[in-house]
């Protein structure tokens, strides 16, 4: 089909064009880039640090081509001395505080080749760093050399020198130049972008004064708005964002003109009559004696390939008498008015008088001035381009005025662009054409445009243009033309195109450098492809391209493979090797957080070959150490790894950090670790101890402190405090860890920062050693920290509950606040006042205590708070708009017009005026603004309102300014502000509110003049003071005791000292401040004496039907009421409500307010009183099946069916038969209770229709799915569209009986969404069917859960199964064999499965956390997870040939049962598991190393290979053909296969040929000895197995008195074993030989058992048995003891056995013998390892007669014999040469006889 459509395509283009071109076939997608960041650093040792991937702004290669070009010196402001040529404070001052220079300079052979000195000669103000050629070269007021600083890092100093000329040694040329092109570039910074000065003029010379790149000439320059390299810059939008605001909008591409007047150039005054000049338009009327200017434009148009052009713009200039030239908004001219760079007014005339060419009657000439520009590339853009001219006369009243302006490019193809007569428009500057434009308060603030974009490479491979016209690009392959390339864009033959993934949908014709396009790419990865005209797919990434990596672009190397660059080359062509993905990041066998005792740490990745390397210093292992075995973790730790390997790019890194054995005053609270690099992150040398190069949050360098403690450089450059820097150049990477008492943690990149105020800053000393405690007592020395999640830290904003239920659970920041102003009583003020504030029912930072460590280290404890930024406000309120956020005067977020608005209308209103008062509401949430001043009044905060106070808004029409508490630790008396203060008539009325910047004060006191307010106040105080508001006493003492719980022990443990409780007696235990704060209302007439009234009942959830009775506690007045919730009073004082005569009856939800007028139309405080009357939970009517969806289906009809968040439904059972309840459009629903009591049916809930999904969703906690009953029906949910668990759904099942395989509830079909599953309740829930992907934990409280293979939640993050609960799998093997579970996330066990009221019967399966019962034998399954042990746990495999295998590695302190006749394998490296198992019943089979010691008991067998701890037990040990090496073995019965003659295979020890256990002593406790021969054999055969012990063991010994068989395969045998009948081998011998044996580390010697089949005897009782059949011979001892010699052959009957002779062999040839030589003499004789009753010693002696004092050259006892081939050993005596020597062989048994 594909063939056929390409030939029809074919053939209509020949009939429609006549020719087809094909040349589409070779423009492919060639890079890309999805995830960019400008502040993840890229650090090579040695060389400076970079961001991003592509060339470095200081690199000889870097393409400076769209930067600024102007002479030097740069700058703004006054400095003795200096003429700043390129004044840049329109671009700099308030905006960046930044600039970058770049001088490229030629220097020769011989200058490059020189030996000579080179020296920087720079004036400055404040910091720079200078780079020759891209290495560091000097630096000063910038931290230590080597240290990045980003664009908006202010200068750490200001210069206070005087700006002299200072000399910098920077080397010798030979080290520093290269012949040809060099590059000089500048880092300049400010102190503050603020400051009013900022210089930079620097010289490069050789000694001697030869200069190399000077200050005067052109340098390329970048404002340093944005980083200028490591992305990828549209410098169309970026340099149209830097002159959008400024005095020179006018002269961009984007300003609209259209109001200008249109005339033919040139245009100019000319007063003469003749006239001089010769104008298109002469303005004379208009701009004689008005002003001095005139602004012009001129629109002109360049094709693809001139905006592409290289060669130099030509610009030709003649004027009269000043002038300004721009391109595009870029100043390229100036002459004889103001200064360069420098926006200059419509007032400013021309320094001088400069006439024009045809002045003075013709007489003036040769005035044009010629010059060269930068290229077109640089300048102007493909389209629509202007030239803007800002002409100036020397004077209102002088009478003549020109600028004759032509423009060209150059070279071969050179044209003129624009020219004097060409048509321009024009403006009269009578005022400034670039009006500053009117402040939006609506929506966002733009951003600078910077390099962090996505973008796509296409490459051209043909030589043939190609026409992107109809041709598109896509990341939706439904939907091919998402983005259309404008007309007329193409691609060169060989060339490169790039198009910006931003979403923005412009291009060139918008302003912009690039295309863009309309859409934007997932750095998780997704389908992307290039369409052309006819719909066909050019190019393509299918069905994804993988998850990218910040530090490499994507794209194809020179093979045209695809794969990982390392450096991003955007329209070039690419380089370097494509990398492979990268391997899985490192699995942690145990996770981090709270452990009791030591752990053995495993770190393995799934990826075959990947290395894991790790540090323990919470830096980036790059490399790290080399991962090699188990890490023994015995106090606290940080651990962080990542996996590499050849040819990939490196995984994630993971941070754990393991808290062991901490105090339980440290466990009670919530532990945040902080990770990270302690040089690069945290530390300096102002720390004890501290890295002398650190450049961390804690970094303070040299510098000297003041009278007041406050730190300075102190006239030193090379000085810095990190502490005094802010912002967000000075956050640090780190790693966050937050671990709960209870739950799931949390594992997060995160960046650090200080935080507090400057004088907190300025006195920070932070010299506490890294490996201490902060100082609880000193703040100087304890800091506070504001941590930030962001895209390229992890994620931004995080989802994890970090407070709990108090609040919100995405953040984007939060603060740890270290207490300053009360260190040791910390955070109780600021929080209790903080947690009132949010239990006024507003929105406020919430904040927990923690404890807090720095790579394993204990800090202190903390106050952990949310931030009060716009995150926090879009988090709260829901909102995805821009806010306004202030503290005192400085914006966070938004800017200040509309608090401007809201100030200027409530100091201009007459705020008695009902009218005007009720408009403020439209600018502040007066109930908001009104609370936050009662709190703060009540706890008379110090420290404020002129402090400490921050506002908000939402930058939308419906946006008010709201009040947050903020820093309020000076509340309650802390700053001496007694219990009587009044903080009204103190702090918050004030002389003159309508000026200054006093603004709650002001507020406060103008609208206190409002009666409406006054009421309104009172209203507030009645809701908190009264009736269980949260400022009634008790409730203030139950918060105050909380919090005074959490932090007493910790606080108790770190400094001896608890929470000081004075406040709370003095402020809060009395009633003190009550009373008078009360008569502090009463003065400010917030308080008025008609009281409230009270009421039976102030709401709540209550009956239908309910009275509600009212009293009037006044002795006069009467009380108004009303039902809908609005307020009985009218604005301004009328009746609104009805008038109260009796009992209210409460017949629905709804709110009763009420208040008391008294006759003279006051009215009191108002009382509010909400009641609930839930709706009754709908039931299910239908007695068969029917709709959900049907509203008359259910008991709450006519009220609609069951549909909404936090809903419940109850659906019985139906009568008869199974029963359906069908979804007929989208379902939500919080909980639903299925009673199904003695129901034999099935009650199943199913969609019917495309997309008719059903969701899981509650308001508070889980939802929750109910099944009830005591018979066999079950219920089943079978969502074909899909169930949604946007919430954790509880199952919670009591039914002991249901279906018989599938349990009282069965979830069919998908489950996804971020919720998990909670089991409880001892009942049986099961998933069956594919498409279990919620991401949530599965948590298994009770009962079972059982779950088929298909129906595995991938997903999940967690597997959790409490003590009293199951995990069952279930599925059999199908026709693709054993079946494999793989979860989502690890197996956390305890327990031994259900509840021990559970009896205990194989139809219930009791037994097992984990239990494995497929129903039938021969089955096996799979668990690749790893499993944590969170207590004692008992793992079941039911059904005798049944097996289940864990790949995934066990950690924990516990032990394990294993029960269930069926087997256990365990597959992985377990040897760091070291806690007991007991196997009760069946078989475990090991495939790997444990390091656990294993108790069988009688039933219980062991298995397999590889290593255990020690074997003990009843039970037996089987080992079929395998080696098993153990920490010692005392088991009853030992079973061994052998398969093979001769010795294992030691290397192999799975497949060994003979089972053999290695223990380092010999077995003990053996009952009983069994060895299987499956091999076939002979008589004379040897086989060895078994045992191997150490030699020094005596092995014989220990199997002396054990019962020994052997067996062989016999259909006709009796004996059974593993399923076989075997018949006894009655010849079979068994002995222990010597043997080396090699298992993979070194030849060790040992002995083994060995199975002979007949042969010779291997006791010496056998031989004499053998040699004397006659009885009576046979007790003959002159015939049969050891020494006699019946036959007299000189040979006794001890020798023949242990040579190997029979009674009647002729001894000649097998008596010992001589070898070797004179020099190396030996003896040779016959032995018989397996003779273990007899020693052979060999002896010699220089005295024949003498042997006495014989050397002993060989025991068999004691000494390893040589390798023997023949049966025959020899035995050699090097220090026999040179004399005479005599030896013998004596043999005798061991027992002495």
């Amino acid at each position: 089909m594909l063939f056929g459509g390409f030939l029809r395509a074919f053939w209509l283009s020949v009939i429609l064009g006549g020719t087809i071109q094909l040349a589409w076939g070779q423009v492919i997608i060639n890079e890309l880039v999805a995830t960019s960041s400008d502040r993840l650093l890229q650090r090579v040792p040695g060389a400076y640090p970079r961001v991003g991937n592509t060339t470095p702004w200081q690199d000889i290669a870097y393409d400076d081509s769209r930067w600024g070009l102007a002479a030097g010196p740069f700058g703004f402001g006054t400095f003795s001395g200096v003429t700043i040529a390129t004044d840049l404070a329109a671009q700099l001052q308030y905006r960046a505080a930044s600039l970058y220079l770049r001088k490229t300079f030629v220097a020769t052979p011989e200058q490059a080749a020189s030996g000579a000195a080179m020296e920087l000669r720079v004036r400055y103000n404040d910091g720079f760093i200078a780079f020759l050629n891209g290495v560091e070269i000097a630096r000063r007021n910038m931290g230590n050399p080597g240290m990045f600083a980003f664009h908006d890092q202010d200068a750490l100093n200001p210069n206070l020198n005087t700006l002299n000329m200072e000399t910098i040694p920077v080397g010798n040329a030979n080290t520093r130049l290269v012949a040809g092109d060099n590059v000089l570039c500048l880092q300049v910074h400010n102190h503050s972008a603020s400051g009013a000065n900022f210089l930079i003029q620097a010289d490069l010379q050789m000694a001697g004064g030869e200069t190399l790149a000077d200050h005067q000439s052109f340098w390329k320059y970048f404002p340093g708005l944005s980083e200028p390299s490591g992305g990828l810059l549209d410098y169309g939008l970026y340099y149209a964002f830097v002159h959008q605001l400024s005095a020179v909008a006018w002269t961009t591409r984007g300003f609209d003109d259209a109001d200008w007047p249109v005339s033919p150039g040139p245009v100019g005054i000319e007063g003469a009559n003749p006239p001089d000049y010769l104008l298109g338009t002469n303005l004379y009327q208009q701009v004689y004696n008005i002003t001095p200017t005139i602004y012009s434009r001129l629109v002109f148009s360049l094709s693809p390939e001139e905006a592409a052009a290289e060669a130099p713009l030509r610009l030709t200039l003649d004027y009269d008498d000043g002038v300004i030239v721009y391109l595009n908004g870029r100043e390229v001219a100036r002459r004889n008015v103001g200064k360069p760079g420098v926006p200059t007014a419509r007032t400013a005339v021309a320094t001088s008088i400069h006439d024009a060419n045809g002045d003075q009657n013709g007489a003036v000439t040769g005035r044009e001035e010629i010059l060269l520009l930068g290229s077109p590339k640089s300048l102007l853009v493909a389209g629509d381009n202007v030239l803007a001219v800002q002409l100036h006369n020397a004077a209102k009243k002088d009478e003549d005025a020109i600028v004759r302006v032509t423009l060209e490019t150059t070279g071969s193809n050179g044209r003129v662009l624009c020219q004097p007569t060409d048509i321009v428009r024009f403006f009269v500057g009578t005022q400034e054409p670039s009006p500053a434009p009117p402040q939006s308060d609506i929506g966002p603030i733009a951003s600078v445009p910077d390099g962090k974009n996505d973008w796509i490479e296409l490459h051209n491979s043909g030589s043939a243009e190609v026409s992107f016209d109809g041709w598109a690009l896509t990341d939706n392959a439904s939907n091919p033309q998402k983005w259309l390339f404008p007309g007329g864009t193409t691609i060169p033959g060989g060339g490169f195109l790039l198009v910006l993934a931003t979403g923005l949908d412009i291009g060139p014709a918008d302003g912009a450098t690039y295309l863009h396009a309309n859409f934007s790419l997932s750095a998780s990865g997704e389908y992307l492809a290039l369409i052309n005209a006819e719909g066909q797919v050019v190019s393509e990434l299918s069905p994804t391209y993988p998850v990218q990596n910040v530090f490499h672009s994507y794209g194809r190397d020179t093979n045209g493979n695809w794969g990982f660059l390392a450096e991003a080359t955007p329209g070039a062509p690419n380089v370097g090797p494509a990398l492979a993905a990268a391997p899985s990041a490192p699995e942690f066998s145990i996770s981090g957080g709270f452990h009791d005792a030591p752990v053995s740490l495993v770190i393995t990745s799934t990826t075959a070959g990947a290395d894991i390397y790790y540090t323990l210093d919470g830096s980036e292992p790059n490399p790290g150490l080399r991962y090699t075995g188990p890490i023994l973790i015995s106090t606290n730790q940080v651990v962080r790894a990542r996996a590499v390997q050849d040819g990939a790019i490196p995984s994630a890194t993971l941070t754990h950090t393991y808290l062991i054995g901490v105090s339980a005053a440290k466990k009670s609270l919530p532990a945040l670790c902080l990770g990270g690099d302690p040089v690069l992150t945290y530390y300096g040398p102002n720390t004890s101890g501290g890295p002398a190069a650190g450049e961390g949050i804690f970094a303070i360098k040299g510098g000297v402190y003041t009278n007041n403690e406050h730190w300075s450089h102190g006239g030193d450059s090379t000085a810095f405090s990190w502490p005094l820097q802010r912002g967000r150049a000075t956050e640090k990477p780190g790693t966050l860890e937050f671990y709960p008492p209870n739950g799931d943690a949390l594992r997060t990149g995160v960046g650090v920062r200080l935080a507090g105020s400057t004088d907190t800053r300025l006195r920070c000393r932070l010299t506490d050693a890294a490996t201490a405690v902060f100082n609880p007592w000193d703040w100087k020395q304890k800091p506070s920290f504001n941590l930030f999640f962001r895209p390229e830290w992890n994620v931004r904003p995080i989802d994890y509950p970090l407070f709990g239920d108090l609040t919100v659970r995405r953040f984007k920041d939060v603060r740890l606040r270290a207490g300053k102003n009360d260190p040791t009583n910390p955070f109780i003020r600021d929080e209790y006042i903080r947690r009132i504030f949010l239990a006024m029912g507003q929105k406020g930072s919430a904040g927990i205590f923690t404890t807090v460590y720095i790579n394993g280290i204990f800090k202190g404890y903390y106050n952990l708070c949310e931030r009060l930024r716009e995150g926090f406000m879009q988090e709260q309120y829901h909102s995805t708009e821009a806010w306004d956020v202030q503290q005192l005067t400085a914006f966070s977020s938004g800017d200040p017009s509309h608090w401007n608005q809201t100030m200027a209308y409530i100091r201009s209103a007459d705020l008695t005026n009902t009218a005007n008062y009720l408009q403020v509401r439209d600018y502040l949430d007066v109930d908001n603004y009104i609370d936050y001043i009662i709190l703060n009044a009540f706890a008379a905060t110090a420290d404020w309102p002129n402090n400490n106070w921050v506002a908000a808004r939402e930058r939308s029409p419906q946006g008010r300014w709201r009040f947050y508490v903020w820093d309020a630790e000076g509340g309650f008396g802390y700053y001496g502000h007694g219990v009587t203060y009044n903080t009204f008539t103190n702090d918050l009325v004030i002389s003159n509110p309508r000026t200054g910047w006093y603004y709650p004060s002001s507020l406060y006191t103008l609208l206190r003049g409002s009666p409406e307010f006054r009421l309104r106040f009172a209203d507030r105080v009645q809701k908190h003071f009264f009736n269980d508001g949260c400022m009634v006493k008790t409730n203030l003492q139950t918060l105050f005791f909380s919090l005074r719980d959490a932090i007493n022990p910790i606080m108790w443990e770190t400094t001896g000292t608890f929470v000081s409780e004075s406040f709370y007696n003095v402020w809060i235990a009395s009633d003190t401040r009550r009373i008078n704060f009360f008569d502090q209302l009463r003065g400010q007439g917030l308080w008025p004496d008609l009281l409230a009234p009270a009421a039976s009942h102030y709401g709540g959830e209550v009956v239908p039907e309910m009275e509600v009775i009212f009293t009037n506690l006044n002795d006069q007045g009467a009380i108004y009421f009303t039902t809908d919730g609005t307020d009985p009073r009218a604005p301004g004082g009328d009746i609104a409500g009805q008038l109260y005569d009796g009992p209210i009856t409460v017949s629905q939800t709804q709110t009763l307010r009420a208040r008391v007028r008294d006759a003279a139309g006051d009215w009191s405080p108002e009382i509010v009183a909400e009641f609930i009357i839930p709706p009754p939970v709908p039931i299910f009517q239908p007695a068969g099946s029917g709709d959900w969806t049907q509203n008359d289906n259910w008991s709450s009809a006519p009220l609609a069916y069951p549909n909404r968040i936090g809903g419940t439904a109850i659906i019985p059972p139906g009568t008869g038969a199974d029963r359906d309840v069908n979804l007929r459009a989208p379902v939500t629903i919080g909980q639903i209770i299925f009673p199904q009591g003695n129901s034999p049916v099935r009650n199943r809930v199913r969609n019917r229709g495309t997309g008719n999904t059903l969701k899981f969703q509650n308001t508070n906690g889980p939802a929750r799915l109910e099944v009830g009953g005591w018979a066999e029906g079950y219920v089943e949910f079978e969502v074909a569209a899909g169930t949604t668990l946007q919430s954790d759904l509880q199952l919670h099942v009591t039914n002991l009986v249901g279906h018989a395989e599938h349990g009282a509830l069965r979830l069919r079909a998908g489950w996804s969404g971020p919720g998990g599953l909670i089991k409880s309740g001892p009942g049986v829930a099961s998933l069956t069917g594919g498409g279990k992907t919620y991401t949530g934990a599965t948590q298994i409280e009770e009962g079972v859960l059982q779950v088929t293979q298909p129906a595995t939640p991938t997903a999940s993050s967690n597997v959790i199964v409490r003590s009293g609960g199951q995990l069952r799998l279930i599925s059999r093997n199908d026709t693709s064999g054993p079946r494999v579970y793989s979860f989502g996330g690890p197996l956390l066990l305890e327990g031994s499965g259900r509840s021990a009221a559970i009896p205990n019967q194989p139809a219930l399966g009791r037994l097992g956390a984990l239990r494995y019962d497929p129903g039938t034998q021969g089955n096996q399954a799979t668990v690749v997870n790893a499993l944590q042990l969170t207590d004692q746990a008992q793992l079941h495999v039911a059904g005798a040939r049944n097996v289940l295998e864990l790949a995934g590695v066990i950690s924990g302190s516990y032990p394990i049962t294993k029960s269930g006749g069926g087997a256990l394998r365990l597959a992985a490296n377990n040897q760091a598991f070291t806690s007991s198992i007991q196997i009760a019943n069946g078989t475990m089979e090991l495939a790997g190393s444990l390091g656990s010691p294993v108790n069988l008991a009688e039933t219980g067998i062991l298995s397999g290979y590889g290593q255990v701890g020690q074997i003990s037990g009843s039970g037996a040990l089987w080992l079929k053909q395998s080696i098993l090496q153990a920490e010692g073995v005392a088991v009853a019965t030992h079973r061994f296969v052998f398969g093979k003659t001769g010795s294992p295979l030691y290397a192999q020890p799975a497949a060994a040929g003979n089972g053999l256990v290695v223990p380092p002593t010999a077995p003990t406790g053996l009952q009983a000895l069994d060895v299987y021969l499956t091999t076939p054999f002979n008589s004379g055969d040897v086989l060895r197995g078994g045992y191997f012990v150490p030699f020094a063991v005596n092995l014989a010994e220990a199997m002396a008195a054990v019962p020994k068989r052997a067996f062989a395969p016999d259909p006709q045998g009796d004996h059974i074993f593993d399923g076989q009948t075997w018949l006894l081998v009655t010849n079979a011998q068994f002995t222990s030989v010597s043997e080396t044996a090699d298992f993979g580390q070194g030849a060790v010697h040992g002995r083994i058992l060995e199975v002979r089949i007949g042969g010779a005897p291997t006791t010496f009782a056998a031989w004499q048995a053998s040699a004397f059949p006659d009885p009576s011979a046979l007790a003959d001892p002159l015939v049969s003891e050891p020494g006699a010699d019946p036959l007299g052959t000189g040979v006794p009957n001890l020798l023949r056995y242990a040579l190997g002779l029979s009674l009647s062999d002729d001894p000649t040839g097998r008596t010992p013998q001589f070898s070797g030589s004179a020099t190396a003499p030996a003896i040779r004789f016959a032995f018989d390892a397996g003779c273990n009753d007899i020693a052979y010693v060999v002896e010699a002696t220089g005295t024949l007669a003498d042997w006495s004092s014989a050397r002993i050259l060989f025991d068999s006892r004691t000494d390893f014999p040589p390798v023997s081939a023949d049966g025959w050993i020899s035995i050699s005596d090097p220090a026999a040469a040179g004399t005479q020597q005599y030896y013998r062989l004596r043999v005798h048994l061991i027992d002495g006889q």
